[in-house]
């Protein structure tokens, strides 16, 4: 049995993806919102903001699923972006 874990209904297509390109683009993104500090408002127009900044639906969930597991594990998104951008 897979211990009581539901199958993923519909798994992204990870394949597609360049992960130096998305790592990249990832980083850009993160270090353009804490520039302007819109750490207030940022997960209400997370998602709009990576589909302005990524090409495909799956790089936009990756990074949108990124960054909101750093939210629940940072505190605040400037220390959340620290967390991921110097490795800590």
């Amino acid at each position: 049995s897979n211990g009581g874990v539901a199958p993923i209904q519909y798994p992204l297509n990870l394949s597609t993806i360049n992960v130096p390109t998305f790592g990249l683009k990832l980083c850009f993104a993160l270090l353009e919102l804490v520039f302007v500090s819109t750490s207030k408002y940022v997960h209400s127009f997370l998602l709009l903001y990576l589909a302005s900044r990524f090409n495909s639906p799956e790089e936009i969930m990756l990074a949108f699923e990124l960054i909101t597991f750093l939210l629940r594990s940072g505190g605040n998104f400037e220390e959340a972006s620290a967390l991921l951008l110097y490795d800590r």
